[in-house]
């Protein structure tokens, strides 16, 4: 009997153990978040959803501190948003991705220098090792 509960206990942590390690929801912040810390695990996603840009090609510009640490993913899409029917003109949210690419601090910046006057909406961003991902490479560092 002691054996069975035993089983049962290693097996729920293992379970355990492989769940951290799943890849989770993308992390979505808006401009509203503007100055927000903003904390990934390392290969997440961060999503950021931006309203209309007043520049010429209707884009911000993003600036990351660190590409080391945080990598934009693809171009910007564009999101129509929800309008009633026969609405036209609404405007769009951009969608900008970045992948947490390794562990470290980095800033996050996105200017639009075509408003007036110039709008700019910054974000910290901290990515860390999930959980155990340190002690599992030294433990393979050792074999």
């Amino acid at each position: 009997m002691r054996i069975g509960a035993a089983l049962a206990v290693l097996c729920a942590a293992l379970v355990a153990g492989c769940a951290s390690h799943l890849p989770q929801a993308p992390t979505l912040v808006r401009a509203d978040d503007a100055g927000r810390a903003v904390t990934l695990f390392q290969g997440d996603t961060l999503v950021v959803a931006m309203p209309p840009a007043a520049s010429k090609d209707g884009f911000w510009r993003p600036q990351v501190a660190s590409d080391a640490v945080l990598q934009q993913i693809g171009m910007a899409d564009l999101m129509p948003p929800e309008v009633a029917p026969g609405t036209t003109g609404a405007p769009n949210e951009t969608l900008y991705r970045f992948r947490a690419a390794s562990v470290g601090k980095t800033s996050l910046a996105f200017d639009d220098a075509g408003a007036t006057p110039p709008r700019a909406v910054r974000y910290d961003v901290a990515v860390v090792a999930r959980p155990g991902e340190y002690a599992e490479a030294w433990a393979k560092a050792k074999r």
